[in-house]
């Protein structure tokens, strides 16, 4: 995965990002409101030293988490949206593992 990509959230609600450049994320397909959904995104690093960025997402203290850059390392970050998709708040639940 490289560039921007879509991530459609009526698929499912877990999904693999496997690294090979920069990569940007936007979730699409957000259920409406009421409804909110958790996300998981499992990133892993293919060759090393990508970076990924959610849009339209927020980190504690709107601090974007540092991810592994080790080839072949992985990273968890899960989201929800309390508002029907228009911010989703992330956090950094597992880094730099290998699965």
């Amino acid at each position: 995965m490289t560039g921007a990509t879509s991530v459609n959230l009526s698929q499912g609600n877990i999904f693999r990002a496997n690294l090979i450049g920069n990569t940007t994320i936007t979730f699409t397909n957000h259920p409406a409101l009421p409804y909110t959904m958790p996300i998981t995104l499992i990133v892993t690093q293919m060759l090393g030293n990508n970076t990924i960025y959610v849009a339209n997402s927020v980190f504690t203290e709107n601090v974007l988490p540092v991810i592994s850059t080790a080839a072949g390392n992985s990273d968890i970050l899960t989201f929800f949206s309390p508002n029907g998709g228009a911010k989703f708040i992330g956090t950094h639940a597992v880094a730099d593992v290998i699965i």
